[in-house]
């Protein structure tokens, strides 16, 4: 937090290149913290043999950040890979490490940052392939790796067949949630209509609670829908700590219609100058925060906010200075 400043002060400094080197880092970087997950999970399925080592929560555990935000962090240094590959000298290797990034976020299970991702890279990555061989290449490529998850059983697959459509009706009208068998949705619908009454209940829709002072008030909503409470013996808060899982619900629950007002506009106005500066990196990555932000809060953690603010800081920067040196 403390260096935070002085990077910036270095980003509007006059050293060229100083942005892609800090990019390289960071991609680099995610490329080695893969790496370390890779080889934990491989150690600890000899000693266990036990396959979810490879997966999700488990896999990045290590490494002490959440399968979630890991798999974000994967796809920015996977984005500006794909939308800035010319920049990177040895490009066999880089496509190594591009395809290892891709295999890690697969590997992670994130749902939702799977498909964002993959629908948001699919086309810079044909752009970036001239021959009609290789764009051939490139579909069986990804054809292939689609039918191997679909067709054999395996805990990517589980993450979306775990979902029970039929529990969504349930946790929008029940008002008992007793040993309920949540999945990733129900909880996440669940979530959304406490939250929702909440703010009805207490008629903030214009300024919200004010922060995350909401969270006492919650905890009454969880007491009331029977919620799993926690444990004091094991100091196990349950559910009563859980966020919104969705931005725009965090937003509205905390600060209102204002908040989400500014939260869209922030978003739009990144994709805006994004267009205009003719950056397409630039332009990934508030659309990938945009879906990111349906399933997770994601700018509630200093893990979130702060990549969204310095990769976006960092890009603005050099598309304007590339800009004035354009017009000199």
């Amino acid at each position: 937090m403390m260096l935070i400043p002085l990077l910036l002060y270095i980003l509007v400094s006059k050293y060229h290149d100083i942005w892609h080197i800090g990019m390289l880092g960071f991609t680099y970087g995610n490329a080695l913290a893969a790496l370390i997950c890779f080889i934990t999970a491989v150690i600890w399925f000899i000693i266990s043999k036990d396959p979810s080592a490879f997966f999700y929560h488990e896999y990045a555990h290590i490494i002490g950040l959440s399968a979630i935000y890991f798999s974000l962090y994967l796809l920015v240094a996977l984005g500006y890979i794909i939308l800035n590959f010319t920049s990177f000298n040895r490009p066999v290797f880089i496509r190594l490490v591009a395809f290892f990034l891709y295999l890690n976020i697969l590997l992670l299970s994130s749902k939702i940052l799977i498909i964002a991702g993959t629908l948001l890279l699919i086309v810079p990555v044909l752009k970036s392939v001239k021959l009609l061989l290789q764009k051939i290449a490139v579909f069986l490529i990804a054809a292939c790796i689609c039918l191997v998850i679909a067709g054999t059983g395996n805990p990517i697959k589980e993450r979306y067949s775990d979902i029970n459509v039929h529990n969504d009706s349930i946790v929008l009208t029940a008002g008992s949630f007793k040993n309920f068998p949540f999945d990733g949705l129900s909880l996440r619908l669940l979530l959304w209509r406490m939250g929702n009454e909440l703010v009805n209940e207490n008629k903030m829709w214009i300024w919200g609670a004010g922060g995350e002072r909401y969270h006492e008030a919650f905890s009454n909503k969880i007491k009331q829908y029977c919620l799993y409470g926690g444990n004091i013996a094991t100091a196990d808060t349950g559910y009563q700590n859980y966020n919104m899982h969705d931005q725009y619900m965090e937003s509205y629950l905390q600060f209102g219609i204002a908040g989400v007002l500014l939260l869209i506009g922030i978003l739009t106005c990144s994709i805006y100058c994004s267009i205009h500066l003719g950056n397409s990196f630039l332009l990934f990555v508030p659309l990938l925060f945009l879906v990111a932000f349906v399933t997770e809060s994601v700018w509630e953690t200093q893990a979130g906010i702060l990549l969204f603010i310095i990769i976006t800081s960092g890009e603005w920067i050099r598309s304007q200075r590339k800009t004035s040196e354009a017009l000199i």
